[in-house]
């Protein structure tokens, strides 16, 4: 596992922090932008799938950018409480040693999401003969479309879905009294049901929700050993665009 910052009189950065903000209603914001996400994704599933792709990235463009939203409306009160947005969700500027973290925990995740993808295909064959992205149809997708995509994928889901689910959500549930690894295992679950429904299939939503879910939790520990959201995005943000540029490889091939 890659290093971070060490642990100072046995607390990470992240439990200190936790211990810190005691009167930040970290529930009900928790509560509610999970409560908003949600509704984003049952609309996009009620919506379907646009036939034109320029439309689909305009759809997943304006869902990305609904559950920003709610993640920035709810993380206002935090941050008015405590100080600030780097003591209330861990979100600071960059570092120059950001690229150092960024590069090591990237590869870390890619070690660990094929290790996952491994395990699955070993145990269960039917998965190897699945299509398990949930990025399709850009065979054909127009270059409006491409940018669209690059701006949802690479720039506002990194932000949105840090800050939702391991600037609020992870903090919440450590506060309820709940030990790190049992809330980072919850956030990762949580984290890869949330994008179940993007799987074409049954077995390749199963995969997407595991590959996702361990995606989170490794995501848990990186905010845990450093305190801050900024790695973690910037890990999320190379993750998604060598999804972009292996699904765009693999559909013009």
């Amino acid at each position: 596992m890659p290093a971070a910052d060490t642990a100072v009189d046995g607390a990470y950065p992240l439990d200190r922090d936790v211990r810190a903000t005691k009167d930040a209603p970290y529930g009900r914001a928790a509560l509610f932008a999970l409560a908003a996400t949600v509704a984003v994704e049952i609309g996009i599933i009620a919506i379907g799938r646009p036939g034109s792709s320029t439309m689909r990235a305009w759809l997943s463009l304006a869902a990305e950018s609904l559950i920003a939203l709610a993640a920035v409306a709810v993380s206002v009160p935090l941050v008015r409480r405590t100080g600030g947005w780097r003591a209330a969700v861990g979100l600071d500027g960059f570092r120059r040693s950001d690229i150092k973290t960024t590069s090591a925990w990237f590869g870390f995740q890619v070690a660990t999401r094929m290790s996952v993808a491994y395990l699955l295909v070993i145990f269960v064959p039917p998965l190897r003969h699945q299509h398990v992205s949930n990025l399709t149809g850009l065979a054909h997708a127009s270059a409006t479309a491409v940018v669209l995509l690059i701006i949802a994928a690479v720039v506002i889901a990194p932000l949105s879905e840090e800050l939702l689910m391991r600037g609020i959500v992870l903090r919440a549930t450590m506060r309820t009294g709940m030990n790190f690894w049992p809330a980072a295992i919850l956030n990762g679950v949580i984290f890869g049901l949330l994008h179940v429904h993007e799987g074409r299939t049954m077995l390749a939503g199963m995969v997407l929700g595991l590959s996702t879910g361990a995606f989170g939790f490794v995501q848990c520990i990186l905010v845990r050993r450093t305190g801050r959201l900024t790695p973690a995005i910037g890990v999320h943000a190379i993750t998604n665009l060598l999804a972009l540029l292996v699904a765009f490889a693999a559909a013009h091939a």
